[in-house]
């Protein structure tokens, strides 16, 4: 997380970027396969919660932000494996840092509710294949919105840190 904050600071470089996306690529998609397998009713009701605010709110919201990302960390928890969800605080800090970025100035055009939509309907309907799909999908594209929020010519505002992030002055 703190190498994150340095890195979305500024204008991030397209390979950090890249990698990064990368990253995610080879682990959520497995993620997703394991939870399909071994998620609980408490689990996908959470994700189908968080989904549901996720389009009331959309991504132009806080509320939404934080959403997302409960959703993907649900995913992790509901995989069962405790080495993956150890990795649960840096993938929702990947996604709460890109999304704050790409939502820094007007907005992106694309929702990312119908891709979020195709993984949790895999996860409930169990079928780990068809969800491991529609992850890279889903990757694959936050990536193009991340590499069209770099296009020269969009304003830029300065980055507030994700929700989570911040810290509470008493």
């Amino acid at each position: 997380p703190d190498v994150l904050s340095w890195m979305f600071a500024n204008e991030p470089p397209l390979e950090l970027l890249t990698a990064l996306f990368e990253l995610r690529r080879m682990i959520e998609p497995q993620i997703v396969a394991l939870a399909a397998e071994r998620r609980t009713l408490k689990q996908l009701n959470e994700m189908g919660h968080a989904l549901e605010v996720m389009a009331r709110e959309t991504l132009h919201t806080q509320e939404g932000r934080e959403a997302d990302e409960l959703f993907h960390a649900k995913l992790i928890e509901a995989c069962g494996n405790p080495f993956l969800t150890s990795l649960s605080g840096s993938v929702t800090a990947t996604i709460a840092w890109s999304t704050t970025y790409k939502y820094r100035t007007e907005g992106l055009k694309r929702d990312s509710l119908p891709e979020h939509l195709k993984v949790y309907e895999a996860v409930a309907a169990r079928d780990g294949a068809a969800g491991r799909v529609a992850m890279e999908e889903l990757i694959d594209l936050a990536l193009g919105d991340t590499k069209t929020s770099l296009s020269p010519g969009r304003q830029k505002k300065t980055i507030a840190k994700p929700a989570e992030k911040r810290s509470r002055k008493a």
